[in-house]
């Protein structure tokens, strides 16, 4: 007993290990995460949270990373007094890798059920490819990960019994639920389905108008929050990709082609996501039926809204929850039901981007024929821990960055093709006015139709540019010698730009959220 004991306390420090070494050696940072570099200067500084200063517009998609991170930064700077111009990188990286190691560990501490299981769990995370990458990258994606083991240790508490769900139980419940919606909004889905289940579940123990105010209150306020703040309650990337012009249709089939990249280059991802749907269904495990049906729906969102232009950002946690659920399962198989899981872990292993496989060498400067790209692999030899040197220009930093970061007013309005943005946009400065060509970063830009819907990825819904809309940026609006699109503009710019309740503020939302600006209105202004 004592031997077996001893056995098994081996596999996790030697798991432990193996998985510290393979993040530090894929250890980088996302170009993306330099897109939230800019926003959190402007909001350590003063100038508000946003990409630009003066205005509300945020072209990701995790408010609560950006605070989160946000927050550390101001204290390194202005309690610390640490001052390098590279800071905010390596506060991310080590921030990131921290938050992942410590998951890492609490999964660890869970996982009951003998030696077979604790090696699935944990080869099934190794050799996923969106959850090593995304364990770093500087993105939202580490703190989604612990917060999801928390949403499930707390689910997994409860679950027996819907009368053991107390009052508070469902407050932290749901505050957990909410900040997982605002970290990665793509999320809702597998959050909604869960509340729901729950807010059926709970009927005896809490009053019913009781359990769906603490349900729906914290999601809710968001989302009026978003629309107030933002004038839309989705970020200003999905606002600039709805509005393009190309259809749901198409939109849904370049959501297929995400999901087959990740099925082409990350095996490894699809056999856990798949192993941990398939075995929570065939052992009838009907308490966690809600998360299974989440995940699929999550996919099923993936797949609408068009996927990603980064390789496995999305899949990330949905592996992770894979693995959680697995977790919760006594896993009991016979002889034949481990070779077919290890084969399937095999697949994953020999997979030519496995993160066991690769070394310092990883580069993948290019998308493939879907207009999806492997992110680290193009940015790794720039931005990768173990790439870095005291003699290298690298990371990309910005001479404005820390206690240099001043705004007086803008110089320029510069316009960036959206895979240099992060970098460049970081490297310019808060006085120069960026704007994506997808539109992403602009109110305006992101509700016009794009250039192209015949030709098109992700990374190419160019926006046609408006004549003088320089002049409209950094002079006074009202001057702007285009007269329909000029007031729409106008009613843009007091939603994102002027105090909340300004008046006639509330006017112009109303009018943002529910009027489009039409093609004509560029073509009267030629």
């Amino acid at each position: 007993m004592k031997s077996r004991v001893r056995t098994y306390q081996f596999i996790l420090i030697a798991a432990f290990l193996l998985f510290l070494i393979t993040l530090i050696k894929t250890a980088w940072i996302s170009p993306r995460a330099y897109i939230n570099f800019r926003i959190i200067e402007n909001w350590v500084h003063g100038y508000g949270l946003g990409f630009n200063v003066g205005e509300r517009v945020l072209p990701v998609s995790q408010p609560v990373w950006l605070l989160f991170l946000g927050s550390i930064y101001w204290f390194a700077l202005s309690v610390l007094n640490l001052s390098d111009l590279n800071l905010l990188y390596y506060l991310t990286l080590a921030l990131s890798i921290f938050i992942s190691l410590l998951t890492f560990i609490w999964l660890l501490m869970t996982v009951s059920g003998g030696t077979t299981k604790a090696i699935i769990l944990v080869m099934g995370l190794l050799i996923s490819k969106a959850f090593i990458d995304f364990s770093t990258s500087g993105l939202e994606n580490p703190l989604v990960h612990l917060l999801m083991l928390l949403f499930l240790l707390q689910y997994s508490r409860r679950d027996h019994s819907p009368n053991q769900w107390t009052t508070q139980d469902l407050i932290l419940f749901s505050l957990i639920g909410f900040l997982l919606v605002a970290l990665q909004w793509e999320l809702f889905p597998l959050i909604g389905v869960v509340f729901f289940a729950i807010g059926i579940q709970t009927r005896v123990a809490v009053r019913s108008w009781v359990r769906w105010v603490i349900l729906l209150l914290p999601l809710g306020s968001y989302i009026l929050l978003a629309t107030l703040l933002y004038g839309s309650p989705i970020p200003n990337m999905y606002v600039a990709r709805f509005h393009a012009g190309i259809g749901w249709g198409r939109l849904a089939r370049q959501g297929v082609m995400y999901l087959l990249n990740l099925i082409d280059y990350d095996p490894g991802s699809v056999v856990i996501i798949s192993l941990g749907l398939l075995t929570l269904t065939f052992n009838r495990v009907r308490s966690f039926y809600p998360f299974v049906l989440g995940i699929v729906s999550t996919i099923v969102l993936i797949g609408l809204i068009g996927g990603d232009s980064v390789s496995g950002r999305l899949f990330s946690p949905l592996v992770f929850m894979s693995v959680l659920l697995l977790n919760q399962v006594d896993i009991e198989l016979s002889e034949l039901g481990q070779v077919a899981i290890f084969m399937g872990i095999a697949i994953g292993l020999t997979a030519a981007r496995s993160p066991l496989r690769v070394d310092l060498s990883y580069e993948y400067l290019e998308p493939d024929h879907r207009g999806i790209l492997d992110e680290r692999g193009a940015a790794f030899r720039t931005t990768g821990l173990l790439w870095l040197s005291r003699d290298s220009i690298y990371p990309p930093g910005s001479d404005w960055a820390g206690d240099d970061w001043h705004f007086q007013e803008y110089q320029d309005v510069i316009f960036i093709d959206e895979r240099a943005l992060g970098f460049d946009a970081y490297k310019l400065g808060p006085e120069s006015y960026v704007l994506a060509t997808t539109g992403i970063t602009d109110p305006l830009l992101a509700r016009l139709p794009t250039v192209d819907t015949v030709e098109w990825d992700l990374f190419s819904l160019y926006r046609e540019i408006p004549p003088k809309y320089e002049a409209a940026i950094l002079e006074d609006p009202k001057e702007w010698a285009c007269d329909g699109l000029a007031n729409y503009y106008q009613s843009l710019r007091m939603v994102v730009s002027q105090p909340l309740f300004s008046k006639g503020r509330f006017a112009a939302l109303l009018k943002m959220v529910t009027e489009d600006p039409l093609k004509s209105l560029i073509e009267k202004c030629q």
